[in-house]
């Protein structure tokens, strides 16, 4: 099972209620699952050659998922913005 990085996917009772014939998989952090950029991005274009497919994929998660697109698991901020915070929290804490 994949889910996102939430805290009631990685709690204790999450994992045993999956046991230990379920594998689970977390999505990486600052990578979009397939379905949504499948759905945002890669099914509204067409593409010539896999190469361009793939310089296209990687322009999108760069250059709009991580900087411009408001994510709401993380209070409605981009990636580089939450990471940003957590960076400087982390600073102070030190």
């Amino acid at each position: 099972m994949m889910t996102d990085n939430g805290a009631c996917y990685r709690s204790h009772v999450f994992a045993e209620a999956l046991g230990e014939k379920i594998k689970h998989r977390w999505t990486r952090p600052y990578r979009p699952q397939w379905s949504v950029l499948k759905a945002e991005f890669y099914d509204r274009y067409e593409w010539d050659t896999p190469q361009q497919a793939i310089q296209g994929v990687e322009e999108w998660i760069y250059d709009f998922y991580n900087t411009k697109r408001l994510n709401s698991a993380i209070g409605y901020q981009t990636p580089v913005e939450f990471e940003a915070q957590h960076a400087a929290a982390l600073t102070r804490a030190a």
